[in-house]
């Protein structure tokens, strides 16, 4: 889960980050993959790839936080050469105006999954007026 957050164990004990620092590597975090299964300290590998041959273009490894994939987007998006179109997909979760500005400020379209449940979606016509 991300920092900061209780989880529960399976014995129905509160687990934080918290009192759960690692004594090797302080910096890694609790994190779940889904609901049921246990928490471990740990890092998130994220990687950007080339849509066309789906070549990798950049890795990174991040603490679990709640913004730690879209900022590592933003920060491997940024050295990318703008000779021409650059498009940027992404899930659900980075369909916030923070990013979606950031991506446009870095001359990057955002294919970003809108997430509409009780909200407005920040991807608006320039993104939606096109197919697919």
């Amino acid at each position: 889960m991300f920092q900061g957050v209780s989880l529960l164990t399976f014995r129905g004990e509160r687990r934080t980050n918290a009192p759960h620092d690692s004594t090797i590597d302080p910096a890694a975090r609790l994190y779940k993959k889904a609901t049921g299964q246990e928490a471990k300290l740990s890092y998130l590998g994220r990687v950007l790839m080339e849509n066309r041959h789906g070549l990798v273009v950049d890795t990174r490894v991040t603490q679990v936080t709640g913004t730690a994939e879209r900022d590592a987007a933003l920060a491997m998006a940024e050295p990318i050469p703008r000779q021409q179109r650059v498009t940027l997909g992404a899930d659900r979760n980075s369909d916030t105006r923070d990013f979606v500005h950031e991506l446009r400020e870095l001359r990057v379209t955002p294919h970003v999954a809108q997430n509409t449940t009780g909200r407005s979606s920040a991807i608006d016509g320039r993104t939606t007026r096109h197919p697919g």
